[in-house]
């Protein structure tokens, strides 16, 4: 299989948890939407949701990393 590299920067749809859930979109397959929680000591922690191009944002399970 021949390797192939692209040049390409990678988009995500950032938004506040509220306004996720109150919109509830349909993320199209393969679309990342993030949320960012700022709490205490300067943490954040970082949601995001992958779409599937079928389910609704509120019904998609979380992913979870903290940064």
């Amino acid at each position: 299989m021949a390797e192939l590299e692209l040049n390409a920067r990678m988009l995500t749809r950032a938004d506040t948890f509220a306004n996720w859930t109150s919109k509830n979109p349909t993320l199209k397959q393969g679309e990342i939407a993030t949320v960012i929680i700022e709490g205490a000591n300067n943490t954040k922690t970082i949601l995001f949701k992958i779409g599937d191009g079928n389910t609704k944002f509120n019904s998609l399970d979380w992913a979870k990393a903290t940064a």
